[in-house]
């Protein structure tokens, strides 16, 4: 990400599994309670990725999966169509 220096990155997601997996979650956690106005702290601390262009394609997907969701729910689709 552009957000980090490249040693960072590399460290905090590519080196160890483990916190690789937390650092996801703390960006995800960022998103959320951004919306919230809670302001979650990392070691190291990470700037906010809370407005990255990013999230727009999460949103997308997201939107894409609980609209479909509540089509199968309601009747109006039969099955699961991958995108």
């Amino acid at each position: 990400w552009i957000e980090l220096s490249k040693e960072l990155f590399q460290r905090l997601f590519r080196q160890d599994l483990l916190l690789a997996s937390l650092f996801r979650n703390f960006l995800l956690a960022d998103r959320i309670m951004s919306h919230l106005n809670c302001n979650p702290k990392s070691y190291p601390e990470l700037p906010s990725t809370a407005k990255h262009h990013m999230w727009e394609v999460w949103d997308l997907a997201l939107d894409r999966c609980v609209s479909q969701v509540l089509k199968i729910q309601s009747g109006r689709q039969k099955e699961y169509k991958p995108s």
